[in-house]
């Protein structure tokens, strides 16, 4: 799917229903704590992926999404997201282990 430049597609607070995977562009990745405290935003480049981690805990979004141009995402449904999680290892792996590394 395309997101324009400046579309904020992922709020904070939001219950996850899909996982996302970066084809092309670039995403601006910050919540209202890190706003508040003047922490510098993250931004995200083409290959990554994100919403996992809260797909995964099934908890509220901890961070909003904005496209920082025009980009390309794979969507990944909730459903499908698990589906390939039970049925592919090496995904699994994979995802767990970027999800891991970004709650330490």
């Amino acid at each position: 799917m395309r997101i324009r430049k400046g579309t904020k597609f992922i709020e904070e607070d939001q219950q996850p229903e899909e996982v996302f995977f970066l084809l092309t562009g670039a995403v601006l990745r910050q919540s209202k704590e890190e706003e508040k405290y003047n922490i510098k935003p993250t931004y995200l480049i083409e290959g990554s992926v994100f919403g996992e981690v809260d797909m995964l805990s099934n908890k509220p979004r901890k961070q909003s999404y904005t496209a920082v141009c025009d980009c390309y995402v794979l969507k990944l449904a909730k459903t499908a997201f698990r589906e390939l999680l039970e049925s592919f290892v090496d995904f699994r792996l994979q995802i767990y282990s970027i999800a891991q590394d970004r709650e330490v």
